[in-house]
Protein backbone atom coordinates (compact mmCIF):
# COMPACT_ATOMS: atom_id res chain seq x y z
CA UNK A 1 0.00 0.00 0.00
CA UNK A 2 1.48 3.42 -0.94
CA UNK A 3 2.10 5.97 1.80
CA UNK A 4 -0.66 8.37 2.79
CA UNK A 5 1.02 11.28 0.96
CA UNK A 6 1.23 9.31 -2.32
CA UNK A 7 -0.46 11.97 -4.47
CA UNK A 8 0.96 14.93 -2.53
CA UNK A 9 4.47 13.75 -3.31
CA UNK A 10 3.67 13.53 -7.03
CA UNK A 11 2.23 17.04 -7.08
CA UNK A 12 5.21 18.41 -5.20
CA UNK A 13 7.45 17.22 -8.07
CA UNK A 14 5.12 18.51 -10.76
CA UNK A 15 3.75 15.10 -11.72
CA UNK A 16 0.20 13.86 -12.29
CA UNK A 17 -1.08 11.18 -9.86
CA UNK A 18 -2.23 7.87 -11.28
CA UNK A 19 -5.91 6.92 -11.11
CA UNK A 20 -7.34 4.53 -8.58
CA UNK A 21 -9.52 1.51 -9.09
CA UNK A 22 -12.18 1.37 -6.38
CA UNK A 23 -11.06 -0.97 -3.66
CA UNK A 24 -7.75 0.77 -2.88
CA UNK A 25 -5.49 -0.71 -5.57
CA UNK A 26 -3.30 2.10 -6.83
CA UNK A 27 -1.86 1.90 -10.33
CA UNK A 28 1.28 3.86 -11.18
CA UNK A 29 3.13 4.00 -14.45
CA UNK A 30 6.86 4.69 -14.64
CA UNK A 31 6.63 5.88 -18.25
CA UNK A 32 4.06 8.53 -17.37
CA UNK A 33 6.13 9.84 -14.46
CA UNK A 34 9.31 10.07 -16.51
CA UNK A 35 7.76 11.77 -19.52
CA UNK A 36 5.18 14.00 -17.87
CA UNK A 37 2.24 12.27 -19.49
CA UNK A 38 -1.29 12.85 -18.23
CA UNK A 39 -3.82 10.11 -17.66
CA UNK A 40 -7.16 9.79 -19.44
CA UNK A 41 -10.43 8.47 -17.89
CA UNK A 42 -9.52 4.79 -18.24
CA UNK A 43 -7.27 3.38 -15.50
CA UNK A 44 -4.73 2.31 -18.10
CA UNK A 45 -5.04 4.81 -20.96
CA UNK A 46 -1.91 6.93 -20.78
CA UNK A 47 -1.28 9.85 -23.11
CA UNK A 48 -0.01 13.32 -23.81
CA UNK A 49 -2.36 16.26 -23.99
CA UNK A 50 -3.97 15.88 -27.40
CA UNK A 51 -4.36 18.54 -30.04
CA UNK A 52 -6.76 18.47 -32.98
CA UNK A 53 -4.05 17.24 -35.33
CA UNK A 54 -3.20 14.25 -33.15
CA UNK A 55 -6.46 12.38 -33.76
CA UNK A 56 -6.26 9.88 -36.65
CA UNK A 57 -9.94 9.04 -36.20
CA UNK A 58 -11.38 12.50 -36.85
CA UNK A 59 -14.32 14.04 -35.04
CA UNK A 60 -16.76 11.97 -37.09
CA UNK A 61 -15.32 8.46 -37.00
CA UNK A 62 -16.11 6.02 -39.80
CA UNK A 63 -17.48 2.54 -39.27
CA UNK A 64 -15.33 0.12 -37.28
CA UNK A 65 -14.48 -3.24 -38.83
CA UNK A 66 -13.33 -5.90 -36.37
CA UNK A 67 -11.52 -8.55 -38.38
CA UNK A 68 -10.71 -11.94 -36.81
CA UNK A 69 -9.84 -10.40 -33.44
CA UNK A 70 -8.42 -12.74 -30.81
CA UNK A 71 -7.19 -12.14 -27.26
CA UNK A 72 -6.00 -14.85 -24.90
CA UNK A 73 -5.39 -14.80 -21.14
CA UNK A 74 -3.50 -17.75 -19.62
CA UNK A 75 -4.85 -20.27 -22.06
CA UNK A 76 -8.39 -18.85 -22.08
CA UNK A 77 -9.69 -17.12 -25.21
CA UNK A 78 -11.50 -14.01 -24.00
CA UNK A 79 -12.06 -12.96 -27.63
CA UNK A 80 -11.91 -15.74 -30.20
CA UNK A 81 -11.75 -15.02 -33.96
CA UNK A 82 -14.33 -12.25 -33.60
CA UNK A 83 -15.66 -10.54 -36.72
CA UNK A 84 -18.17 -7.69 -36.54
CA UNK A 85 -18.97 -4.19 -37.76
CA UNK A 86 -19.71 -1.21 -35.51
CA UNK A 87 -21.85 1.40 -37.34
CA UNK A 88 -20.60 4.97 -37.35
CA UNK A 89 -22.43 7.59 -35.27
CA UNK A 90 -24.82 5.01 -33.84
CA UNK A 91 -25.39 3.51 -30.38
CA UNK A 92 -24.34 -0.14 -30.36
CA UNK A 93 -25.26 -2.26 -27.33
CA UNK A 94 -23.37 -5.48 -26.64
CA UNK A 95 -25.27 -8.19 -24.76
CA UNK A 96 -24.07 -11.52 -23.44
CA UNK A 97 -23.53 -13.59 -20.33
CA UNK A 98 -20.70 -12.84 -17.91
CA UNK A 99 -17.39 -14.01 -19.33
CA UNK A 100 -18.51 -13.67 -22.95
CA UNK A 101 -15.66 -11.26 -23.73
CA UNK A 102 -17.60 -7.99 -23.80
CA UNK A 103 -15.27 -5.98 -21.53
CA UNK A 104 -12.18 -7.33 -23.29
CA UNK A 105 -13.59 -6.18 -26.61
CA UNK A 106 -14.05 -2.63 -25.26
CA UNK A 107 -10.47 -2.59 -24.00
CA UNK A 108 -9.22 -3.68 -27.42
CA UNK A 109 -11.19 -0.86 -29.04
CA UNK A 110 -9.79 1.64 -26.52
CA UNK A 111 -6.23 0.48 -27.17
CA UNK A 112 -5.71 -0.54 -23.54
CA UNK A 113 -5.16 -4.14 -24.67
CA UNK A 114 -3.50 -5.34 -27.85
CA UNK A 115 -5.03 -8.29 -29.72
CA UNK A 116 -2.99 -11.45 -30.17
CA UNK A 117 -4.19 -11.55 -33.77
CA UNK A 118 -6.63 -9.80 -36.07
CA UNK A 119 -7.10 -6.11 -36.80
CA UNK A 120 -9.30 -3.11 -36.04
CA UNK A 121 -10.07 -0.76 -38.91
CA UNK A 122 -11.72 2.63 -38.69
CA UNK A 123 -12.83 3.43 -42.21
CA UNK A 124 -9.77 2.86 -44.39
CA UNK A 125 -7.26 3.17 -41.51
CA UNK A 126 -5.83 0.26 -39.54
CA UNK A 127 -5.87 1.47 -35.91
CA UNK A 128 -4.98 -1.83 -34.25
CA UNK A 129 -1.65 -0.52 -32.95
CA UNK A 130 -2.60 3.15 -32.56
CA UNK A 131 -1.61 4.18 -29.02
CA UNK A 132 -4.49 5.07 -26.68
CA UNK A 133 -3.47 8.71 -26.32
CA UNK A 134 -3.91 9.22 -30.07
CA UNK A 135 -7.46 7.85 -30.03
CA UNK A 136 -10.31 10.22 -29.32
CA UNK A 137 -11.82 7.64 -27.01
CA UNK A 138 -13.36 7.69 -23.53
CA UNK A 139 -13.70 4.41 -21.64
CA UNK A 140 -15.90 4.06 -18.55
CA UNK A 141 -14.88 0.86 -16.79
CA UNK A 142 -16.80 -1.23 -14.30
CA UNK A 143 -14.45 -0.24 -11.45
CA UNK A 144 -14.98 3.53 -11.92
CA UNK A 145 -11.32 4.53 -12.20
CA UNK A 146 -10.87 8.00 -10.68
CA UNK A 147 -7.94 9.93 -9.26
CA UNK A 148 -7.72 9.14 -5.51
CA UNK A 149 -6.43 12.55 -4.44
CA UNK A 150 -8.59 14.66 -6.74
CA UNK A 151 -12.16 15.83 -6.35
CA UNK A 152 -14.72 14.98 -9.01
CA UNK A 153 -14.51 18.49 -10.45
CA UNK A 154 -10.69 18.37 -10.56
CA UNK A 155 -10.77 14.98 -12.30
CA UNK A 156 -13.13 16.37 -14.93
CA UNK A 157 -10.81 19.34 -15.52
CA UNK A 158 -7.85 17.01 -16.07
CA UNK A 159 -9.87 14.86 -18.47
CA UNK A 160 -10.92 17.89 -20.53
CA UNK A 161 -7.38 19.24 -20.65
CA UNK A 162 -5.95 15.93 -21.89
CA UNK A 163 -8.73 15.75 -24.50
CA UNK A 164 -7.89 19.22 -25.82
CA UNK A 165 -11.20 20.84 -24.85
CA UNK A 166 -10.90 24.64 -25.03
CA UNK A 167 -10.22 26.23 -21.64
CA UNK A 168 -12.92 28.84 -22.17
CA UNK A 169 -15.71 26.27 -22.19
CA UNK A 170 -14.50 23.85 -19.52
CA UNK A 171 -16.18 25.22 -16.39
CA UNK A 172 -19.55 25.77 -18.08
CA UNK A 173 -19.49 22.24 -19.50
CA UNK A 174 -18.48 20.80 -16.13
CA UNK A 175 -21.31 22.60 -14.33
CA UNK A 176 -23.89 21.45 -16.87
CA UNK A 177 -22.69 17.83 -16.84
CA UNK A 178 -22.57 17.68 -13.03
CA UNK A 179 -26.16 18.91 -12.90
CA UNK A 180 -27.29 16.39 -15.51
CA UNK A 181 -25.60 13.56 -13.58
CA UNK A 182 -27.00 14.68 -10.23
CA UNK A 183 -23.59 15.42 -8.73
CA UNK A 184 -23.82 19.15 -7.98
CA UNK A 185 -23.58 18.72 -4.22
CA UNK A 186 -20.65 16.30 -4.26
CA UNK A 187 -18.40 17.77 -6.97
CA UNK A 188 -15.72 18.65 -4.41
CA UNK A 189 -15.73 15.19 -2.80
CA UNK A 190 -12.94 12.65 -3.21
CA UNK A 191 -13.73 9.24 -4.74
CA UNK A 192 -13.63 7.36 -1.43
CA UNK A 193 -16.31 9.71 -0.07
CA UNK A 194 -18.87 8.67 -2.71
CA UNK A 195 -21.31 5.77 -2.88
CA UNK A 196 -21.08 3.14 -5.62
CA UNK A 197 -23.83 4.79 -7.66
CA UNK A 198 -22.23 8.23 -7.30
CA UNK A 199 -18.89 6.82 -8.42
CA UNK A 200 -20.47 5.43 -11.58
CA UNK A 201 -22.14 8.76 -12.32
CA UNK A 202 -18.84 10.59 -11.72
CA UNK A 203 -17.01 8.26 -14.11
CA UNK A 204 -19.72 8.84 -16.74
CA UNK A 205 -19.53 12.62 -16.27
CA UNK A 206 -15.76 12.52 -16.63
CA UNK A 207 -16.08 10.64 -19.92
CA UNK A 208 -18.82 12.86 -21.36
CA UNK A 209 -16.94 16.16 -20.87
CA UNK A 210 -14.11 14.85 -23.06
CA UNK A 211 -16.42 15.01 -26.11
CA UNK A 212 -15.02 11.73 -27.47
CA UNK A 213 -15.69 10.52 -31.00
CA UNK A 214 -15.92 6.98 -29.55
CA UNK A 215 -17.57 6.52 -26.14
CA UNK A 216 -17.13 3.08 -24.55
CA UNK A 217 -19.38 2.27 -21.60
CA UNK A 218 -18.84 -0.96 -19.65
CA UNK A 219 -22.00 -1.54 -17.57
CA UNK A 220 -22.08 2.10 -16.44
CA UNK A 221 -25.44 1.83 -14.64
CA UNK A 222 -25.04 -1.46 -12.74
CA UNK A 223 -25.01 0.29 -9.34
CA UNK A 224 -27.43 3.08 -10.18
CA UNK A 225 -30.99 2.93 -8.84
CA UNK A 226 -33.92 2.76 -11.24
CA UNK A 227 -35.10 6.33 -10.57
CA UNK A 228 -31.68 7.80 -11.37
CA UNK A 229 -30.98 5.51 -14.32
CA UNK A 230 -33.71 6.99 -16.55
CA UNK A 231 -32.24 10.52 -16.71
CA UNK A 232 -28.72 9.09 -17.22
CA UNK A 233 -29.88 6.99 -20.17
CA UNK A 234 -31.48 10.10 -21.61
CA UNK A 235 -28.25 12.05 -21.03
CA UNK A 236 -26.20 9.47 -22.97
CA UNK A 237 -28.75 9.56 -25.79
CA UNK A 238 -28.93 13.37 -25.87
CA UNK A 239 -25.12 13.68 -25.84
CA UNK A 240 -24.90 11.19 -28.68
CA UNK A 241 -27.42 13.13 -30.77
CA UNK A 242 -25.68 16.45 -30.02
CA UNK A 243 -22.16 15.31 -30.99
CA UNK A 244 -23.04 12.49 -33.43
CA UNK A 245 -20.39 10.29 -31.87
CA UNK A 246 -20.20 6.51 -31.85
CA UNK A 247 -21.30 4.87 -28.59
CA UNK A 248 -20.70 1.25 -27.57
CA UNK A 249 -22.49 0.14 -24.39
CA UNK A 250 -22.08 -3.17 -22.59
CA UNK A 251 -25.19 -4.06 -20.59
CA UNK A 252 -27.04 -6.97 -19.01
CA UNK A 253 -30.33 -5.06 -18.97
CA UNK A 254 -32.55 -5.81 -22.01
CA UNK A 255 -34.63 -2.71 -21.27
CA UNK A 256 -31.53 -0.50 -21.63
CA UNK A 257 -30.70 -2.29 -24.88
CA UNK A 258 -34.15 -1.84 -26.39
CA UNK A 259 -34.32 1.80 -25.31
CA UNK A 260 -30.89 2.99 -26.47
CA UNK A 261 -29.62 0.70 -29.21
CA UNK A 262 -29.56 1.46 -32.90
CA UNK A 263 -27.58 -1.76 -33.34
CA UNK A 264 -27.20 -4.86 -31.15
CA UNK A 265 -24.44 -7.43 -30.89
CA UNK A 266 -24.76 -10.66 -28.89
CA UNK A 267 -21.57 -12.33 -27.68
CA UNK A 268 -20.93 -15.84 -26.42
CA UNK A 269 -17.58 -17.42 -25.57
CA UNK A 270 -15.60 -14.65 -27.24
CA UNK A 271 -17.57 -14.63 -30.50
CA UNK A 272 -20.41 -12.54 -31.93
CA UNK A 273 -23.28 -14.98 -32.47
CA UNK A 274 -25.98 -12.52 -33.56
CA UNK A 275 -26.38 -8.92 -34.60
CA UNK A 276 -28.86 -6.47 -36.05
CA UNK A 277 -31.42 -3.90 -35.01
CA UNK A 278 -33.37 -4.39 -31.74
CA UNK A 279 -36.46 -5.21 -33.81
CA UNK A 280 -34.61 -7.88 -35.80
CA UNK A 281 -33.25 -9.60 -32.71
CA UNK A 282 -36.61 -9.40 -30.93
CA UNK A 283 -38.66 -10.93 -33.76
CA UNK A 284 -36.10 -13.10 -35.57
CA UNK A 285 -33.19 -14.15 -33.31
CA UNK A 286 -30.73 -16.57 -34.88
CA UNK A 287 -29.98 -18.48 -31.66
CA UNK A 288 -31.70 -19.34 -28.39
CA UNK A 289 -29.10 -17.27 -26.53
CA UNK A 290 -29.85 -14.05 -28.40
CA UNK A 291 -33.61 -14.59 -28.27
CA UNK A 292 -33.59 -15.10 -24.52
CA UNK A 293 -31.56 -11.95 -23.81
CA UNK A 294 -34.30 -9.60 -25.07
CA UNK A 295 -37.86 -9.12 -23.91
CA UNK A 296 -39.47 -8.90 -20.49
CA UNK A 297 -39.17 -12.64 -19.80
CA UNK A 298 -36.94 -13.80 -22.62
CA UNK A 299 -38.27 -16.67 -24.73
CA UNK A 300 -39.68 -20.15 -24.24
CA UNK A 301 -37.98 -22.91 -26.22
CA UNK A 302 -39.39 -26.36 -27.06
CA UNK A 303 -37.41 -29.13 -28.78
CA UNK A 304 -39.06 -29.92 -32.10
CA UNK A 305 -39.13 -33.65 -31.35
CA UNK A 306 -41.81 -32.93 -28.70
CA UNK A 307 -44.18 -31.61 -31.36
CA UNK A 308 -46.43 -33.48 -33.72
CA UNK A 309 -47.13 -32.67 -37.36
CA UNK A 310 -44.29 -30.14 -37.57
CA UNK A 311 -44.16 -29.80 -41.40
CA UNK A 312 -47.65 -28.39 -41.41
CA UNK A 313 -46.55 -25.41 -39.30
CA UNK A 314 -42.87 -24.98 -40.13
CA UNK A 315 -42.63 -24.96 -43.89
CA UNK A 316 -39.38 -22.98 -43.75
CA UNK A 317 -37.93 -24.40 -40.54
CA UNK A 318 -35.07 -26.07 -42.42
CA UNK A 319 -32.78 -27.95 -40.05
CA UNK A 320 -34.12 -26.18 -36.93
CA UNK A 321 -34.10 -28.18 -33.70
CA UNK A 322 -36.04 -25.79 -31.46
CA UNK A 323 -39.17 -23.68 -31.75
CA UNK A 324 -39.51 -20.60 -29.55
CA UNK A 325 -42.10 -18.02 -28.62
CA UNK A 326 -42.31 -15.07 -26.28
CA UNK A 327 -44.59 -15.19 -23.20
CA UNK A 328 -46.65 -12.24 -24.45
CA UNK A 329 -47.51 -14.11 -27.68
CA UNK A 330 -49.15 -17.06 -25.91
CA UNK A 331 -52.95 -16.89 -26.06
CA UNK A 332 -54.57 -18.64 -23.11
CA UNK A 333 -57.78 -20.47 -24.02
CA UNK A 334 -60.42 -22.47 -22.17
CA UNK A 335 -60.90 -26.20 -21.83
CA UNK A 336 -63.20 -27.36 -24.62
CA UNK A 337 -61.68 -25.09 -27.25
CA UNK A 338 -58.79 -27.44 -27.98
CA UNK A 339 -58.30 -29.57 -31.04
CA UNK A 340 -59.41 -33.03 -29.91
CA UNK A 341 -56.58 -34.76 -31.74
CA UNK A 342 -54.16 -33.41 -29.15
CA UNK A 343 -53.47 -35.63 -26.16
CA UNK A 344 -53.08 -34.23 -22.67
CA UNK A 345 -49.70 -32.54 -22.11
CA UNK A 346 -48.94 -32.51 -25.82
CA UNK A 347 -48.32 -29.88 -28.46
CA UNK A 348 -49.86 -30.13 -31.88
CA UNK A 349 -49.41 -27.97 -34.95
CA UNK A 350 -52.83 -26.93 -36.19
CA UNK A 351 -53.38 -26.18 -39.87
CA UNK A 352 -55.53 -23.10 -39.67
CA UNK A 353 -57.84 -22.08 -36.86
CA UNK A 354 -57.66 -20.42 -33.47
CA UNK A 355 -60.80 -20.04 -31.33
CA UNK A 356 -62.77 -17.44 -33.23
CA UNK A 357 -64.39 -16.03 -30.13
CA UNK A 358 -61.20 -15.48 -28.12
CA UNK A 359 -61.22 -11.75 -27.24
CA UNK A 360 -57.48 -11.59 -26.62
CA UNK A 361 -56.75 -13.03 -30.05
CA UNK A 362 -59.15 -10.57 -31.68
CA UNK A 363 -57.40 -7.65 -29.96
CA UNK A 364 -54.01 -8.93 -31.16
CA UNK A 365 -55.37 -9.27 -34.69
CA UNK A 366 -56.46 -5.64 -34.59
CA UNK A 367 -53.26 -4.35 -32.97
CA UNK A 368 -50.63 -6.41 -34.82
CA UNK A 369 -52.44 -7.59 -37.94
CA UNK A 370 -52.06 -11.24 -36.93
CA UNK A 371 -54.21 -13.72 -38.82
CA UNK A 372 -53.91 -17.48 -38.55
CA UNK A 373 -55.14 -18.19 -42.09
CA UNK A 374 -53.12 -21.02 -43.60
CA UNK A 375 -50.22 -20.28 -41.26
CA UNK A 376 -51.81 -22.19 -38.43
CA UNK A 377 -50.91 -22.12 -34.77
CA UNK A 378 -49.03 -24.07 -32.15
CA UNK A 379 -51.42 -25.54 -29.58
CA UNK A 380 -49.99 -26.36 -26.17
CA UNK A 381 -51.61 -27.99 -23.17
CA UNK A 382 -49.71 -28.39 -19.90
CA UNK A 383 -49.94 -28.36 -16.12
CA UNK A 384 -50.29 -25.02 -14.31
CA UNK A 385 -47.50 -24.82 -11.72
CA UNK A 386 -47.72 -21.21 -10.60
CA UNK A 387 -49.65 -17.99 -11.10
CA UNK A 388 -48.56 -14.47 -10.12
CA UNK A 389 -50.35 -11.16 -10.41
CA UNK A 390 -47.87 -8.63 -11.83
CA UNK A 391 -50.26 -5.74 -12.42
CA UNK A 392 -51.27 -5.55 -16.05
CA UNK A 393 -50.85 -9.32 -16.53
CA UNK A 394 -50.93 -12.68 -14.85
CA UNK A 395 -47.63 -14.53 -15.03
CA UNK A 396 -48.28 -18.25 -15.45
CA UNK A 397 -45.71 -21.06 -15.28
CA UNK A 398 -46.61 -24.17 -17.24
CA UNK A 399 -44.97 -27.61 -17.14
CA UNK A 400 -44.95 -29.23 -20.54
CA UNK A 401 -43.10 -32.52 -21.15
CA UNK A 402 -40.48 -31.58 -18.57
CA UNK A 403 -40.06 -28.05 -19.97
CA UNK A 404 -41.10 -25.04 -17.87
CA UNK A 405 -42.78 -22.31 -19.93
CA UNK A 406 -43.65 -18.79 -18.77
CA UNK A 407 -46.68 -17.14 -20.38
CA UNK A 408 -48.70 -13.98 -19.84
CA UNK A 409 -52.48 -13.86 -19.46
CA UNK A 410 -55.00 -11.09 -18.93
CA UNK A 411 -55.28 -10.17 -15.23
CA UNK A 412 -58.95 -11.18 -14.89
CA UNK A 413 -58.80 -14.32 -17.02
CA UNK A 414 -59.52 -17.64 -15.32
CA UNK A 415 -56.70 -20.13 -15.72
CA UNK A 416 -57.79 -23.78 -16.05
CA UNK A 417 -55.63 -26.75 -15.18
CA UNK A 418 -54.41 -28.14 -17.49
CA UNK A 419 -53.61 -24.85 -19.21
CA UNK A 420 -54.55 -24.65 -22.85
CA UNK A 421 -53.17 -22.10 -25.27
CA UNK A 422 -52.03 -21.20 -28.77
CA UNK A 423 -49.19 -19.33 -30.43
CA UNK A 424 -49.86 -18.02 -33.97
CA UNK A 425 -47.42 -19.35 -36.55
CA UNK A 426 -46.34 -15.79 -37.33
CA UNK A 427 -44.99 -15.45 -33.79
CA UNK A 428 -42.92 -18.65 -33.75
CA UNK A 429 -39.12 -18.64 -34.10
CA UNK A 430 -37.24 -21.67 -35.42
CA UNK A 431 -33.51 -22.06 -34.59
CA UNK A 432 -30.90 -24.76 -34.87
CA UNK A 433 -29.11 -24.08 -31.56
Amino acid sequence: MPPADHNASYRAHGKTPSPVVRGGHYQTNRLSRQNGFSVSPSPCIIGKVRTAGDDPFGKQCAMYDLIHLAKRYRGHWAVDDLCAQIPSQKITVILGASGAGKSTLLRLLAGVEQPDSGSIRCGSSDVTNTPPWRRQVALVTQDCALYPGRSIRQSMRLAMRSAGVAASERELLIDRTLEQCGLCGVDHCLPHELSGGQLQRAALAKALVRKPSLLLLDEPFSQVDGVTKGPLLQLVEDTHHAHRNTVILVSHDPNDAMRLADHLLVMKQGKVIDGGSPSQLYWSPRTRESGSLLGILGMNWIPIDLLSDVPRLARNAGDARFVGFRPEHFIVGKTGEENRSADAHAAICLPSTLPAGNPRYRSQEEEHGIASGDGGALQIRGTCLERRDIGAHQLVRIEFCGEHLWVLADPEQEIDDPVLGWVPAERLVWVKE
